[in-house]
C-alpha cells in the first residue's frame, strides 16, 4: 500500500509484520494498523482517532489525517544525527 511505502520512506525502515501482497481487506486493515502505530511511536502522539478499518472502508475524514500526518513529516526538517 501506498501508505505502507510512504511510512517506511519517511522513518528509513521497513516495517515488520507487513503483508506486502495484501490480497484482502483483513490484510490491508492490518497494513494501516501498523502503519498508524509506528506514525504514533514515531510521533510520540495519540492517533487513536484514525482507524486502519474506517480507511480500508474509505473514511475520507480518516484518510485525510493519515495524508496529512504524513504531508508534515516529509515538510518537517530532518532530526539531528
Amino acid at each position: 500500500s501506498i501508505f505502507v511505502a510512504t511510512c517506511e520512506s519517511l522513518i528509513g525502515q521497513r516495517l515488520e509484520g507487513v503483508a506486502r501482497r495484501p490480497d484482502c481487506s483483513y490484510q490491508r486493515v492490518g497494513n494501516c494498523k501498523l502503519v498508524i502505530a509506528e506514525l504514533s511511536k514515531h510521533l510520540q502522539s495519540d492517533l487513536t482517532h484514525i482507524s486502519g478499518e474506517r480507511i480500508v472502508n474509505g473514511s475520507l475524514r480518516d484518510i485525510q489525517d493519515l495524508i496529512e500526518i504524513l504531508c508534515a513529516l516529509i515538510d518537517a526538517p530532518p532530526a539531528p544525527a
